[in-house]
């Protein structure tokens, strides 16, 4: 009797561990970014709230944080991976570029 809970067991849990996968990949889905022929760098940025991104500024120096807020003029990031209680400000004339990633 004992033998048989013990298979039905590893079964059950065997079953949940290959099914465990396609659930977590289907929760991380990442929408792509869109680029459109009007589109700035701010533009492209207020997109991403909340996304972890890294900045690449226009001095050689980069910064990854999750985006917390962009205007106009402002890069807000948050959580700056290395530096997790700082946060950065910086003025979106200074971004030359960003890096986001697009899949798990």
């Amino acid at each position: 009797m004992q033998s048989h809970f013990a298979r039905t067991l590893a079964l059950i849990v065997t079953v949940s561990a290959l099914a465990s996968p396609v659930t977590i990949a289907e929760q991380k889905k990442i929408p792509p970014l869109e680029v459109g022929n009007m589109d700035n760098i701010p533009t492209l940025l207020s997109r991403l709230d909340t996304r972890t991104i890294t900045v690449s500024l226009k001095n050689g120096k980069e910064y990854t944080g999750r985006v917390a807020r962009v205007t106009d003029h402002i890069l807000h990031l948050d959580n700056l991976r290395g530096m997790e209680y700082f946060d950065a400000v910086i003025t979106i004339e200074d971004v030359s570029g960003f890096v986001i990633r697009t899949q798990y």
